[in-house]
């Protein structure tokens, strides 16, 4: 299994390196103020593409992910399968391919 650090960083644009990360501020309407409302990152293969996962509490209709850990820590649940792409996880601050047989 192939495992790569992940590094938060204040913006994702075209230079950011794979798996490093920044997270979505959104409006808290229960506590005000604000809250992780999402979590972007270059996806952790290299390919270039920019993701973004809804962080919990969401809309209870769409896919969403808990964040667990440390902001320098960070771990998803659950794993991340991106379209057949990419499929691995995020524990501790570590991204880990998984192989899935198909």
């Amino acid at each position: 299994m192939k495992t790569i650090e992940a590094k938060e960083v204040l913006a994702i644009t075209a230079k950011t390196k794979p798996g490093h990360y920044c997270f979505m501020l959104v409006p808290d309407a229960v506590r005000g103020g604000v809250r992780i409302g999402g979590f972007q990152f270059k996806c952790p293969c290299g390919c270039g593409e920019t993701l973004v996962l809804p962080i919990r509490p969401h809309d209870k209709d769409e896919m969403s992910w808990d964040l667990l850990g440390s902001r320098e820590k960070p771990t998803l649940n659950p794993m991340i399968d991106y379209r057949g792409h990419w499929h691995g996880s995020l524990v501790e601050g570590k991204w880990t391919k998984i192989d899935v047989p198909g």
